[in-house]
């Protein structure tokens, strides 16, 4: 039975948790992404910086950022009309319609 109890002591013995290590275990810990033989070529991706276009890469581009372009420019130069604008304009009609004076609103002629 004593045997036992030494037993599951040795066997069941959690780890320390300062002694735990993390991480890639290398020595060099200033040089993480450094491989021998691959010097950095200031590429991105590795592409060079005048590469030729697919050829579906101009319609793309033209349709997809010109389509945000046509879209902007027609909402910056849209007519604004809000509410109380539609509001106004709907009562202007209603008073021409009536046959009152709509430049005497909201004030009735005496």
């Amino acid at each position: 039975m004593l045997r036992l109890r030494t037993l599951n002591k040795t066997l069941y013995r959690p780890k320390p948790i300062l002694g735990l290590r993390l991480g890639s275990g290398s020595a060099h810990h200033d040089d993480h992404h450094h491989h021998d033989g691959e010097e950095p070529s200031g590429r991105f991706l590795g592409l060079k910086a005048g590469r030729p276009f697919y050829f579906w890469e101009p319609i793309w581009y033209v349709g997809f950022y010109g389509s945000f372009a046509v879209f902007f420019a027609l909402e910056y130069f849209s007519p604004k009309k809000g509410p109380n604008e539609l509001a106004r304009i709907e009562a202007m009609k209603r008073l021409e319609a009536r046959g009152e004076s709509a430049t005497a609103w909201p004030f009735p002629a005496k």
